[in-house]
């Protein structure tokens, strides 16, 4: 008996032993994290102040793109193809002739399109339109209504738009940019100054698509004018940036 009571003695011991080393492995990462921490081991978040700037650049247009639909309607596919080929050649020979760069003028391949008419609520076919997109290219705007009546004599009656836009915008676009930033600084420097701070440098600069508003006409039949009426306005070229300052006492 003495033997076994000696046993369970020793055993109890080394339960308890085990148990101590358990709570110690427990309570130390507490400990730990009820230390005091020193000075140099906080952060501290830096005040900031973040807005947005618009800046605007205008220009007059200096570049024109019109494009024409050259198209014949009929029964003989392979007729209709021929005949806008030929005109097509011919209205590359008329552009090149004045004076028109070759890289400048593009056109697409051939689009057939069966025609229907509606007899009695039904659907009848009448035929097919062959058609094919001609792009002219050119810098001088103030030879827009002389291109255009060059088309109309050679029998292209369907402009399908005119895009007028800027030959060199890279100088525009830096200019809005630098106006976005100004503007974004103004408006952060008023607030800083309402809110009882200084303005401090800028910490982080984001710009978000800066974009051109071309000036786009879209029509179907042309019309001959006696006089020129064509006037490309003005082009607006944005910039958007979102700048974060920091602000200091």
């Amino acid at each position: 008996m003495e033997c076994l009571s000696a046993a369970v003695s020793i055993t109890r011991r080394k339960v308890m032993k085990q148990r101590l080393v358990v709570l110690l492995g427990l309570a130390l990462p507490l400990l730990a994290a009820c230390q005091p921490v020193s000075q140099s081991e906080t952060t501290s978040e830096t005040a900031y102040i973040e807005v947005q700037g618009t800046g605007v650049a205008l220009a007059v247009p200096d570049r024109v793109s019109m494009v024409f639909v050259i198209e014949a309607e009929g029964d003989d596919l392979v007729a209709l193809k021929q005949q806008v080929d030929r005109t097509t050649v011919s209205m590359l020979d008329l552009f090149t002739a004045m004076d028109i760069p070759r890289q400048q003028i593009r056109s697409w391949q051939v689009s057939v399109q069966p025609q229907y008419h509606y007899l009695e609520r039904e659907r009848v076919f009448a035929g097919y339109s062959v058609s094919r997109d001609l792009q002219v290219t050119f810098d001088e705007v103030d030879r827009f209504d002389e291109i255009l009546d060059t088309a109309l004599q050679a029998g292209i009656g369907n402009l399908s738009r005119v895009n007028f836009s800027v030959s060199e915008p890279a100088p525009l676009h830096a200019e809005a940019r630098a106006a976005a930033i100004e503007h974004a600084r103004s408006k952060a420097e008023q607030m800083a100054t309402l809110a009882g701070r200084k303005l401090g440098p800028a910490v982080q600069v984001r710009e978000q698509g800066g974009h051109a508003e071309r000036i786009l006409v879209t029509g179907s039949r042309m019309m001959a004018a006696d006089t020129s009426a064509t006037e490309a306005g003005e082009q607006e070229i944005r910039a958007q940036v979102f700048i974060r300052f920091a602000l200091v006492d």
